[in-house]
């Protein structure tokens, strides 16, 4: 859709425009935020060429991605995603909730093919 496109294309923009990119996650990841943590080095390293920073090193580059979850003030399975600065916050409600957030930041970009139903 043209709001999927929008994103992804904004996303791919600010990553091109950064010097270093970093991918923050939370400490005590569930199987499916691994997998959105790896879903955004993945998108990173396909827009820009470049492995973004994880662990300390990740909070020191000029756009630092962060998944976070918080289920007191997000529902299972939803998500909000806010941008600040060089900051990109995607908070679930629970582990399926950070990501779709991911899903949705990067217009589903990272979905297999098959998925997609190209």
């Amino acid at each position: 859709s043209r709001a999927r496109l929008t994103i992804s294309l904004w996303l791919g923009t600010a990553l091109s425009a950064m010097a270093g990119v970093g991918v923050v996650g939370p400490t005590d990841a569930t199987p499916r935020e691994q997998l959105a943590i790896a879903e955004i080095i993945r998108y990173v390293y396909l827009r820009t060429g470049a492995l973004p920073a994880t662990g300390k090193a990740a909070g020191e580059q000029d756009t630092v991605i962060l998944l976070a979850r918080d289920p007191a003030r997000l529902a299972s399975q939803q998500f909000d995603i806010q941008t600040a600065g060089g900051r990109i916050t995607i908070t679930g409600g629970d582990d399926l909730g950070v990501l779709y957030g991911v899903l949705r930041k990067t217009g589903g970009a990272l979905l297999p093919a098959w998925r997609r139903g190209a």
